[in-house]
């Protein structure tokens, strides 16, 4: 049997890398973390009740119930319905875990807002200078 000469790294450099990769992957890690916890602090968003009734052909009255469930101010902007802008409005400053209620007059809608109606209701609402969008609510004109 031909036995060869086999040559291994010297332990000081095994023990030299196994440090240098468990710091390398103990900084992927930590900075992961760090970015998954940063977003979650920072989450933003809002809580949407709406209600919609009717006055006449022309004109509707739109109660909004806005809450703020983001750690920054927030304010309203705008209201759509069937994703058709009816109402530009200036809700707020809403402050973080606050509510706001307003009622907003609906002159000529665009869309018909007859009583029984099913129709679909979001609001755009800024923080910061960005502009944001909830989430759709449906609602049916009383």
């Amino acid at each position: 049997m031909d036995r060869r000469r086999r040559k291994a790294l010297s332990p000081l450099i095994a023990t030299t890398l196994l440090i240098v990769i468990a710091i390398l992957g103990g900084l992927l890690i930590y900075q992961y973390f760090g970015q998954m916890v940063s977003k979650v602090g920072k989450s933003e968003g809002i809580g949407l009740w709406a209600q919609v009734m009717y006055i006449n052909s022309t004109t509707s009255i739109a109660h909004l119930r806005v809450i703020n469930l983001g750690s920054r101010p927030i304010t309203v902007t705008q209201l759509f319905i069937d994703g058709v802008s009816v109402a530009n409005v200036n809700l707020g400053p809403i402050p973080p875990g606050e509510a706001i209620e307003d009622s907003i007059v609906i002159s000529d809608p665009g869309v018909n807002l007859a009583p029984g109606t099913q129709h679909v209701i979001y609001i755009n609402y800024t923080i910061d200078g960005k502009t944001y969008t909830s989430e759709p609510v449906k609602v049916i004109v009383q």
